[in-house]
């Protein structure tokens, strides 16, 4: 399986077996074409179409059916999207006509998972298939993406990226000296999960209000019996969204860890509460119906601020961008422009979607990381290189720490500081957030924006200042079912 070339520098020496890889693409892209040719054509008989490699894939109902080459996938795993208004009963039922060997449905919004054979051929058949059965909006592989492994570097004497005499900070003790913020605000970090025993994370931890812990019921009918502090999507799902990899547990620690505690480092919020929701599994990897799953699930919740999505490499596909854009709706999501280096930005999911405010890293002197991607998409940049965080291992020293570098350590710095401002408002649009960090945002490239910085380096104390001078109050509402916030400025 390929790996994320995410998180830092040290992480491009991961580039043994190109030549290998090389030669596996262009067998794909071979037997793709005789796929394709003998769908189309009927050249060859079923039991040689029967007969190939695995390879990912993505169609939507109304497209011929695609492979895309460039990305892992779950052999045999088909994604199919139906109507609301199909029943559970009809669509199995259809997708079965279709050639699965096996379908069940996942989450409450019209998603299947269809089973069959691990080969192109056979998923492109599927595909196919399903291509104007009534009621599917579109089939796709299940694909894989990653948050990708956390070199350690040697530990820094103090946090860099909150203050430091150069300045290339974001100013955060000027924000803390000002904010005092009254509300609450929770964040959604989807990830590989959180260590529930550290004693920088757990009094953070957001218990859902409307569950019961304990008694096997799913007090708020979302669909997930005892999910009081989380989720976790990944393989058999269940309510212990513990990490067993060590990425979520260095990401929550930037945005999260607590502050005046005397205990390792300080995060970048005050205050704030986390909902740990795991995606990626104990090698970093995760596929998108567990990102999908997971969004939906976070918008659902109807209790979410922000979500972090320190993640990266997955495919421009109709199921993920749905669930980016249903999730946008009742919540602001922040992701990773990337770690590719100049021109990638634009290609690496979820970080690319409109939808997300895209966030590329900086060094210690300003300077726009050689590895953060860059293009079209990027929005903000913030600091990404050598952050200290937590330790991400017992047992939990006072003084213990990890230094980690890379766009995932960069998002939760501007999701730290989104919630200083969420805390006087939690309810406010993406759009006005994102105001107020870009007009105050430390202009480092050309004038105005541009592909690599964005619209500048974050500073939480010019944030909190320009929505002040804005900010008059905000008031809750309801309106069928959802209860939000409305802003009101001058």
């Amino acid at each position: 399986m390929s790996r994320m070339r995410e998180l830092s520098r040290e992480e491009s020496s991961v580039q043994s077996a190109t030549g290998a890889r090389a030669r596996v693409k262009f067998m794909r892209v071979l037997r793709l074409w005789i796929a394709v040719i003998s769908l189309c054509f009927g050249f060859f008989s079923a039991d040689l179409v029967a007969e190939s490699v695995e390879s990912p894939l993505a169609v939507g109902a109304t497209a011929s059916p695609t492979l895309l080459l460039d990305f892992d996938y779950v052999p045999g795993e088909v994604l199919v999207r139906f109507d609301r208004a199909v029943s559970e009963e009809d669509a199995i039922r259809r997708i079965r006509q279709a050639g699965a060997s096996a379908a069940r449905r996942s989450g409450r919004h019209g998603l299947f998972v269809a089973t069959t054979l691990r080969d192109d051929e056979s998923m492109l058949g599927l595909m196919g298939a399903l291509t104007g059965v009534p009621g599917v909006r579109y089939s796709e592989a299940n694909y894989i993406g990653e948050g990708g492994s956390v070199p350690n570097d040697p530990l820094f004497s103090s946090q860099w990226h909150l203050e430091q005499p150069s300045d290339s900070d974001i100013d955060a003790s000027g924000a803390w000296d000002i904010w005092d913020g009254y509300r609450d605000v929770t964040i959604a970090v989807l990830e590989s999960g959180t260590r529930f025993d550290h004693p920088e994370l757990n009094s953070q931890v957001w218990v859902n209000p409307n569950e019961i812990p304990g008694n096997f019921v799913d007090d708020d009918l979302n669909g997930y019996v005892d999910d009081w502090r989380g989720w976790d999507f990944v393989g058999i799902e269940d309510n212990d969204p513990s990490d067993d990899h060590y990425h979520g547990t260095l990401v929550t620690g930037v945005a999260l860890a607590t502050v005046g505690n005397a205990f390792q480092v300080a995060g970048v919020s005050l205050g704030a509460r986390y909902v740990p929701v795991k995606i990626l599994d104990s090698s970093g990897s995760g596929t998108s119906l567990d990102l999908i799953e997971a969004l939906e699930y976070v918008a659902d919740l109807n209790q979410i601020q922000l979500v972090n999505l320190s993640i990266g490499n997955y495919p421009q596909t109709t199921g993920i961008s749905e669930a980016l854009e249903y999730a946008s709706i009742r919540t602001t999501l922040i992701g990773c422009a990337g770690n590719g280096g100049p021109g990638t930005a634009d290609i690496r999911y979820p970080g690319a979607h409109p939808s997300v405010v895209s966030v590329g890293w900086t060094e210690s002197d300003d300077s726009l990381s050689p590895d953060s991607s860059n293009g079209s998409t990027v929005d903000l940049s913030a600091p990404g290189s050598s952050i200290k965080t937590v330790s991400a291992f017992p047992p939990f020293g006072a003084t213990d720490s990890t230094t980690s570098g890379g766009c995932s350590l960069a998002v939760p710095v501007v999701v730290g500081v989104s919630s200083l401002i969420h805390a006087y408002c939690p309810g406010i649009p993406r759009y006005q957030l994102e105001k107020y960090l870009r007009e105050s945002a430390v202009d480092l490239g050309p004038s105005g924006w541009d592909s690599g910085f964005g619209w500048g380096r974050i500073n939480a104390h010019g944030a909190l200042l320009a929505f002040f001078e804005e900010f008059i109050g905000c008031y809750g509402f309801e309106d069928d079912g959802f209860f939000g916030w409305s802003f009101v400025e001058q």
